[in-house]
């Protein structure tokens, strides 16, 4: 892996709808450990720390997959019923 000691940015696929126009996602990542998001075309950027990015999206996987597993318990109970 290569250490981030400079300023890396990337246009992503992803579109974001915002005022009638569809646009991409920038993606800048910082040393330090901060990474910021903007669409492109415009000037605000939201950053975020990499760890926190990392907890966030950590949660978010662990919360889908106990909301999957409870859809499933529900299904069994409904076929036994």
């Amino acid at each position: 892996m290569t250490l981030l000691h400079k300023r890396v940015k990337r246009e992503t696929e992803e579109l974001i709808r915002e005022k009638g126009k569809s646009r991409q996602i920038i993606v800048t990542l910082y040393p330090g450990a901060l990474m910021g998001l903007r669409l492109k075309g415009n000037h605000k950027e939201y950053q975020i720390g990499i760890r926190e990015c990392y907890y966030r999206a950590a949660e978010l996987s662990a919360r889908h997959l106990i909301a999957e597993r409870k859809e499933r318990r529900k299904q069994k109970r409904l076929a036994h019923a």
